[in-house]
């Protein structure tokens, strides 16, 4: 089982989920560099960092400090027959300031089947502070067309192309975060900018490429900038 967070909200998950109708998806920095995960049961909470457990430590004293209120939060997932609680984020450091940004949500049942949604939990000092930003509407797609379209938004408001490398390992964000709300299937999708030029000789880099060249259709899809794209801390 892996608690990184590419890996459990990855595009692959999302084009298994069944679409009924149009779907809105907003936007959150994606920000840190290593991957946190706090795993709760009933009786525990474990800490991974990377996907590798912590039992001491920075993150581990963090986590540590809050797990009154993890407990608390999670208890309704518990009651409504959770048997493993993920909660998924990424830890993020600026200046003296340290703490976990989170992400993602993964109920997991006793059969090991899980369900996730975004993060609306309130555990951490800033979480209030949570913020949305762009926000993507698409009406009857292929899941596999709104992910390309997904990539491509997030590759050109991250601009890894155009950025020098002091800036993009200084705290400039590393994607988006995607996701909707829970009456729209709670989806949730992590992708992480390669760069346009990169991007443009991937799978979905090229369908998107190929798409443009046949005839125009009615555009499906929709952007707003709503508050301009947040983070939190």
């Amino acid at each position: 089982m892996t608690f990184m967070l590419t890996d459990v909200a990855s595009a692959r998950n999302m084009i298994d989920a069944p679409m009924s109708g149009p779907v809105k998806f907003i936007a959150r920095l994606l920000v840190g560099t290593e991957d946190i995960a706090i795993v709760v049961t009933p009786g525990s909470i474990r800490v991974f960092v990377d996907d590798a457990e912590v039992c001491a430590g920075v993150h581990w004293s963090y986590v540590n400090k809050h797990a009154t209120k993890i407990l608390e939060q999670v208890e309704r997932n518990f009651a409504q027959g959770s048997a493993q609680v993920a909660i998924i984020g990424r830890w993020l450091k600026i200046g003296d300031l340290e703490g976990i940004e989170p992400y993602l949500v993964v109920s997991y049942d006793r059969a090991g089947a899980s369900t996730s949604s975004s993060y609306t939990l309130r555990i951490f000092d800033h979480d209030a502070e949570l913020m949305p930003g762009m926000e993507m509407r698409f009406e009857q797609e292929e899941w596999d067309a709104i992910a390309a379209k997904l990539m491509e938004k997030t590759e050109l408001l991250i601009r890894r192309d155009d950025l020098p490398a002091h800036v993009l390992d200084n705290g400039w964000p590393s994607g988006l975060f995607w996701y909707t709300s829970p009456d729209q299937g709670s989806l949730c999708f992590a992708y992480e900018a390669v760069g346009r030029t990169t991007f443009a000789r991937t799978v979905h880099g090229k369908a998107l490429s190929e798409a443009e060249t046949t005839v125009a259709m009615p555009s499906t899809c929709r952007v707003e900038q709503v508050t301009g794209i947040s983070g939190r801390l």
